[in-house]
């Protein structure tokens, strides 16, 4: 019975735990943080049915007044979880396409600035090195799809090898 228990304390803690987490993660996503999102909210419904299930068997099993009402509770608790918190949620995941799209976006306007910089004209070649000061965290952002860009040159459009990815 005290094993239960300890179960039932461990899920509603998962499950509290892991709702703060999705509560606490903006409501537009990249697809990275959407996946991780989606897979912190499916562990959340794991703790959800694993309390259901225990307080459940602390139901049964419970001998004393107070244990069979702790179950009922968990069962509760658990059931108006797992009813109103959805896995999906309110947050919006960017589809991979825009991700990948938004990234050459960011290749773009990066290649534009150090062409401004730098003094360069139409049809200047662009060293990935050269870029990495304008780009956030100082590298070339990654296709999500594991395509590769082609960074071109400065008066040209920065382009994926997956189709279908590009900016125009």
């Amino acid at each position: 019975m005290g094993l239960l228990i300890c179960l039932v304390v461990l899920a509603v803690a998962g499950a509290v735990a892991t709702a703060g987490f999705v509560a606490m993660m903006p409501y537009r996503l990249s697809y990275e943080k959407g996946v991780l999102y989606e897979r912190v909210s499916w562990i959340r419904l794991c703790f959800v049915a694993l309390g259901a299930v225990c307080g459940f068997g602390v139901i049964r099993l419970g001998t004393r007044k107070w244990e069979r009402r702790l179950g009922y509770v968990c069962v509760w608790v658990m059931g108006a979880a797992l009813l109103f918190g959805s896995p999906s949620g309110p947050h919006s995941i960017v589809s991979v396409k825009n991700f990948c799209i938004n990234n050459l976006r960011q290749i773009d306007g990066a290649k534009e600035q150090w062409a401004l910089e730098r003094g360069k004209e139409r049809g200047a070649e662009v060293n990935e090195m050269e870029l990495r000061p304008y780009l956030k965290e100082g590298r070339i952002p990654r296709c999500p799809e594991g395509g590769a860009y082609i960074i071109g040159r400065v008066d040209e459009v920065p382009r994926c090898r997956v189709a279908g990815h590009t900016v125009f």
